[in-house]
């Protein structure tokens, strides 16, 4: 052990030379490898350290192995990961960012035999190789330590924070409407440029501003930063920051877009893990903004931020900015763990340009088992593929796709073998009836039946969990053959193929106008909508089932949402936005009522400003719900005054603060146009 010992101390000289940072294997019982880190870290007291799964270890802060994320923003010389307990790689790649250049990340690995735990030590052979990581056996011989030196960057240190720091204090003073983007990878000093510049313009102006992102914690760093370079502060909690004439708050998407709070500066941190339809929502609304991105996110997002939402940008303010931060401060360029990261959990996995055109006869639709997936290109396609299209992959997408037996893959490929699409699907349900009843009354909620739980707790009938249902958790197309049909293409051939045996198909996912738009015309329908809105999306979760399935449950399962959606609309979904509102109602099956004579002449009498708008309430909701669901002959921007104000029950100020009209008298005429234009089709 002294041999190892002496390496270990070495290692960690070498390193902090470099300012790099590199990974120890360690292969050998708990108690060689627990002694072996003992004797390091008391060796080395100075050093702060962090260890995540596992039994504690003196001299390290020890955790649960899935706890990474919470020290984001943090700094630790020492990183020991333990996977005894399982592996979390959304946790373990987000730890590595708080790990200093200098620091040895410790990985004690025990899952050897699944297709994840062969993928990780293929990824760590290849780092062995290279000289990024060193296997330190019990029984076996010791590595040799890297002899070559780094050469320094020529490149000032912080030179990037400074041209950021610069960046954001031109949105406050310069022209409106031009907002700024900045990207970079961790460790780059995103977050303190953040909290540098709030706290410049804090010290110099009155101003306000809002920090938004997916989650609180995201943004520690930014207020750790800017309370810690101010002139005084008057107040301070973990979410806000105020001086006698400015302050710092932070504010979460959906209050942000629900709420509009006046500010005269909108920091949106971790812009690339937000839907891009609050992001624009967030455009139109407030007029100086910064937007920050991790390039190579651990927390998942989609690169299709950098593809799709910097083109809107373009397009709806044509003078924004772009700066990135490619220096790294935490440590040196060409760091040895972050290349490993990168490789090892796809962080890094780019689109292709395709270029060449194809049509749906060249391309076939192919089951990809999971060995397959470890000796090909096409985990890495399929991935790229994942991270542009869904601003929530993550590395622990990886994991399942490996690991989880019941996670499988299908990809669309050209003749050439090139992945041009991808779906991932898992199976739900089959499980035998005893279990099924105890899920119906809600006793048990076994982990990978997510849909196939809800349909029997939550909608009542058995068949989800008793029958075998397919549930689609992604599909992606190459934006090179987007607007093709491929995708729609991919779902017929899903329906199709013979590797996953199934009695019905059904997808769950944030909705959006978009994304609904195209399932239904897919031939899924809805049938429950998730009451509460997602934190980090700010969207309701829409379950579907795919009616090219016939079953008679599925039907029930359909007809019976109309009821329970429109039932709620006054309730949990009164601040939905209004035209979503109208094409969920579109999607719907069609709610039947019948209005007697006189009811619809006094709904005519109001239209003409003969009738007190409560005289008509109840008729004229009625009429709006069996005319505007299942149909989709209406335009919705015709009706959006009738569902904010009769389906939602919003009132007269909301309605009118919502569409930009000056009070109740023009909303109130704005309701009675649209009644009038609705009544047209009841002939």
């Amino acid at each position: 052990m002294n041999a190892s010992l002496q390496f270990l101390s070495d290692l960690s000289q070498c390193a902090q030379q470099r300012n790099h940072r590199f990974i120890v294997q360690l292969e050998g019982d708990i108690s060689w490898c627990s002694g072996l880190l003992n004797q390091f870290l008391k060796r080395n007291h100075q050093l702060r350290s962090l260890k995540l799964g596992g039994q504690a270890i003196e001299g390290a802060e020890t955790h649960n192995h899935k706890a990474g994320s919470r020290y984001l923003g943090m700094e630790f010389d020492c990183l020991i990961y333990d996977d005894s307990e399982g592996i979390d790689a959304n946790s373990l790649t987000a730890a590595t960012g708080a790990l200093v250049g200098g620091g040895l990340l410790f990985l004690i690995l025990s899952e050897r035999e699944s297709h994840f735990g062969q993928w990780l030590q293929v990824h760590l052979r290849r780092a062995q190789q290279a000289k990024q990581c060193f296997r330190l056996s019990q029984f076996g011989l010791l590595p040799e330590l890297p002899v070559d030196s780094v050469a320094n960057t020529t490149k000032p240190a912080f030179s990037d924070q400074q041209e950021a720091i610069t960046a954001i204090q031109k949105v406050v003073t310069g022209h409106r409407k031009r907002p700024l983007v900045i990207s970079a990878d961790r460790g780059r000093g995103k977050s303190t440029a953040l909290g540098l510049a709030s706290a410049r313009l804090m010290n110099n102006r009155s101003i306000h501003i809002l920090v938004t992102a997916p989650a609180r914690k995201a943004v520690n760093p930014v207020f750790l930063h800017a309370r810690a370079h101010l002139d005084h502060v008057l107040h301070h909690t973990a979410s806000h920051i105020s001086t006698e004439h400015a302050s710092l708050s932070f504010i979460s998407p959906d209050e942000l877009l629900k709420d509009l709070p006046e500010c005269d500066l909108l920091i949106v941190d971790e812009a690339s893990a937000i839907p891009i339809p609050m992001l624009k929502a967030m455009v139109g609304r407030y007029h100086r903004m910064v937007f920050s991105t991790t390039v190579h996110g651990y927390e998942g997002c989609g690169r299709g931020f950098t593809l799709k939402f910097t083109r809107w940008l373009d397009e709806h303010r044509p003078g924004w900015r772009l700066t990135q931060l490619t220096q790294p401060i935490r440590w040196q360029m060409n760091d040895p763990l972050e290349q490993w990261v990168f490789d090892t959990f796809l962080l890094n996995a780019e689109l292709n340009s395709q270029g060449t055109s194809v049509t749906q006869t060249e391309t076939r639709f192919s089951y990809i088992d999971k060995r397959s997936l470890l000796t090909t290109e096409w985990l890495r396609e399929c991935f790229a593929l994942l991270v542009n299209a869904h601003y929530q992959t993550s590395p622990n997408d990886l994991v399942h796709i490996l690991q989880d037996p019941c996670v499988h893959l299908f990809v669309s490929l050209k003749d050439d073998g090139t992945c041009i699409g991808c779906m991932l699907v898992t199976v739900e349900g089959g499980v035998e009836p005893p279990l099924a009843a105890e899920i119906m009354s809600g006793k048990r909620r076994p982990k990978g039946h997510l849909v196939a739980g809800t349909i029997a707790c939550q909608l009542g009938f058995k068949e989800g969990v008793l029958q075998t249902g397919l549930r689609i958790m992604r599909i992606a197309v190459h934006p090179d053959y987007q607007q093709k049909k491929i995708g729609s293409w991919m779902l017929n051939q899903l329906r199709m193929q013979k590797n996953l045996p199934f009695d019905y198909i059904a997808t769950s996912f944030g909705v959006t106008i978009d994304l609904l738009n195209f399932w239904c015309k897919n031939g899924f329908s809805p049938v429950r909508l998730g009451a509460n809105r997602d934190q980090a999306s700010g969207t309701h979760s829409l379950l579907m089932i795919d009616r090219n399935i016939h079953q008679g449950w599925v039907e029930e399962c359909y007809s019976g949402f109309i009821d329970d959606f429109s039932g709620l609309l006054n309730d949990a979904f009164s601040d939905l936005e209004p035209e979503l509102t109208v094409a969920i109602l579109s999607a719907s099956a069609q709610y039947f009522t019948r209005l007697k004579r006189r009811q619809t002449e006094l709904v005519q009498k109001y239209c003409q400003g003969d009738c007190l708008y409560e005289s008509v309430y109840s008729y004229s909701r009625e009429l709006a719900l069996s005319l505007l669901s299942g149909s989709d002959n209406i335009e919705r921007q015709s009706v959006l005054v009738i569902v904010a104000k009769l389906l939602q029950s919003r009132s007269w100020q909301e309605v009118a603060t919502l569409f930009g009209l000056s009070g109740r008298k023009q909303a109130e005429q704005q309701l009675r146009n649209q009644l009038h234009q609705l009544l047209k089709f009841t002939v």
